[in-house]
């Protein structure tokens, strides 16, 4: 097909050349030239009339385009406002659940990752709501988002606690709450609607908490905490825990005299289900032999072949005075080389050339007289009952040290340190028995299994299976990661589906693959090497305040970090075809055509 151009240009040349011979033609050869003039004027201005003739226009556009992401909890009124002052501007989602989206006929993106491409001429994001996480924000490019956050509402904003834990160890839960209410505030913690542990709270925001329990089952329960105010209910969440059993210790006690301390340990770690050995001095070179879940050993000489059957030594520092320097040696390397651990327990002096000894240094009190102490965990700041000491005696802090039991002045009455791949335990309290007579008997098992699970040897594990985030929700991405040295790639199972797993990109050891819950509850994961392991789906409406309290930070971190580097006020010039009017042509063409009409009149 012919183009209209090619035509109109030829139809008009074909004119041109009529028009001009004719006047050349003419007779009266006055004014030869201005009609000559005229005539191409007029026939290329009739010509320009069919021709789109176009030229570039060059002007300062702003560069920004802005459009508005809704995310939950974001407030209905700012966003009213937001678009009332800028007209037509896109609103996006990627919630399709998300209350009053509709309202502002906001288009769902399915994924995160399809915003960026979907939307590509977008250059500012403006997030209103709780913001996104930092696994969604990975996928917004740098400088685009603007966020307009909302306040918290009442409510538990951060918590952790430790989700396993050994028979007889204690639960331990820390938050904040955030609080825009007035009245009598309490957190509350529950199991099967009976209270195991409650803190009253201070009116005003960001207030801590803590709840402790020993949990008396085995396996896994879920636990729940109440936030209240007066007799209303703010928020109730789930607290799953799992209390496993573990693997029995083998613990070797070595007493210089019989006493009741000793006595009283070594029955109890024998009701507990602990394999113990006692050997207690009677004279010298006569021992009492006492064996407790366990077959009898040789044990009047302290050996490296006798050690190995045990995981930690519990010994009096008169105990281990007298043994030979061989077996204390021995010992020594034992712990050294991580194959046991080794708690010291001093009720008076001892010999500061010890291979333990320079590492702490003692403090007697001034006076000698009896006290009671209050005594804590440090690791948990848990109380323990006050206790009677004839004569405390405390350790002082050195470096490489770290204390395990002090009193609420901090004085140190229990100290730990690591001696080659081991570590050692010194005490110089001598009489928790006390806490078991006065009926204390969770509290005193609490201190010995803080103690044995501080000294005994921690045993690597070949592979080291976890969820993220720290609530999976149902139908949303969970994280299923491994750690391990093995060789080859693993393999993830959860219930009865396979989760494909690939290699993490920096840490050549982890492994991560991607698996969406379905149901609420305990989830059962199985290791490579058979081994099952738990943990627990969430429901999307659990935790939700710590899930935006969380998304929160993140983005506020994002836009700190990356900032927003369109401005609103930027302009840039752009280059743009524009048609030229043709009433300007026209009006070129009647100006000529007229003046040869007159020319040729007159």
């Amino acid at each position: 097909m012919i183009d209209w151009n090619y035509v109109v240009i030829g139809l008009s040349l074909f004119l041109l050349f009529f028009l001009i011979r004719k006047e050349v033609r003419r007779s009266n050869r006055a004014r030869l030239g201005w009609r000559l003039i005229a005539t191409i004027l007029a026939v290329i201005s009739f010509a320009c009339l069919a021709l789109p003739i176009t030229y570039n226009h060059t002007e300062a556009v702003g560069v920004t385009k802005e459009a508005v992401l809704l995310t939950d909890g974001f407030s209905r009124d700012s966003v009213n406002k937001f678009i009332s002052q800028n007209n037509a501007v896109p609103v996006l989602t990627t919630n399709k659940n998300l209350s009053d989206a509709a309202k502002f006929n906001a288009v769902f993106v399915p994924d995160i990752s399809l915003l960026s491409r979907t939307y590509s001429d977008i250059t500012t994001f403006h997030v209103f709501g709780y913001g996104m996480s930092k696994d969604e924000l990975q996928h917004i490019k740098k400088g685009s988002v603007i966020f307009h956050p909302t306040k918290l509402s009442a409510g538990i904003s951060s918590i952790s606690w430790n989700q396993k834990m050994k028979t007889g160890e204690k639960l331990f839960i820390q938050g904040r709450v955030e609080n825009s209410t007035s009245g009598k505030l309490k957190i509350v913690l529950k199991s099967f609607n009976a209270t195991l542990d409650s803190v009253a709270l201070a009116n005003g925001n960001n207030q801590r908490f803590e709840l402790t329990t020993i949990p008396k089952h085995g396996g896994r329960a879920v636990y729940s905490i109440v936030f209240l105010s007066g007799k209303d209910t703010i928020e109730k969440e789930l607290v799953p825990v799992q209390i496993e059993q573990g693997a029995a210790l083998k613990v070797l006690m070595l007493a210089a005299t019989p006493d009741f301390e000793n006595r009283f340990l070594k029955d109890r770690l024998g009701e507990k289900g602990y394999k113990v050995v006692a050997r207690t001095t009677i004279s010298k070179n006569k021992f009492r032999k006492d064996y407790l879940n366990t077959s009898p050993l040789p044990v009047d000489r302290i050996t490296t072949s006798l050690l190995n059957n045990f995981d930690i030594a519990i010994a009096d520092a008169a105990a281990l005075q007298a043994l030979s320097k061989t077996e204390q040696a021995t010992l020594q390397g034992q712990v050294a080389l991580g194959r046991m651990g080794l708690i010291v327990k001093v009720d008076s002096g001892m010999q500061s050339s010890s291979f333990y000894g320079r590492r702490f240094p003692l403090v007697a009190q001034a006076g000698n007289q009896d006290q009671n102490i209050q005594l804590k965990l440090s690791d948990t700041s848990s109380k323990l009952p006050a206790l009677a000491i004839e004569n405390p005696i405390f350790i002082r802090s050195v470096y490489g040290t770290q204390p395990v039991v002090m009193d609420k002045q901090n004085r140190v009455f229990a100290n730990s340190t690591l001696m080659g791949a081991g570590k050692i335990i010194l005490t110089t309290i001598t009489n928790t028995f006390s806490w078991a007579l006065s009926g204390y008997q969770n509290e005193y098992d609490q201190y010995w299994s803080e103690l044995l699970n501080k000294a005994a040897p921690k045993k690597t594990a070949s592979e080291v299976w976890g969820i993220s985030p720290a609530f999976p929700a149902i139908n949303q991405p969970a994280q299923l990661q491994v750690e391990t040295s093995n060789a080859g790639v693993p393999h993830g199972q959860i219930g009865e589906a396979s989760v494909f797993l690939k290699a993490h990109s920096d840490l050549p050891f982890r492994w991560e693959g991607t698996y969406y819950p379905t149901s609420v509850g305990w989830r059962t994961g199985v290791q490579m090497d058979g081994v099952r392991f738990y943990w627990y789906a969430y429901n999307k409406q659990d935790w939700t305040k710590v899930r935006a309290a969380e998304t929160l930070e993140a983005t506020r971190q994002f836009v700190t970090e990356n900032g927003n580097t369109v401005k609103a006020s930027e302009k840039v010039l752009q280059t743009t075809k524009a048609e030229f009017p043709k009433i300007v042509f026209f009006m070129l063409f009647l100006l000529f055509a007229g003046y040869l009409w007159v020319e040729n009149k007159f």
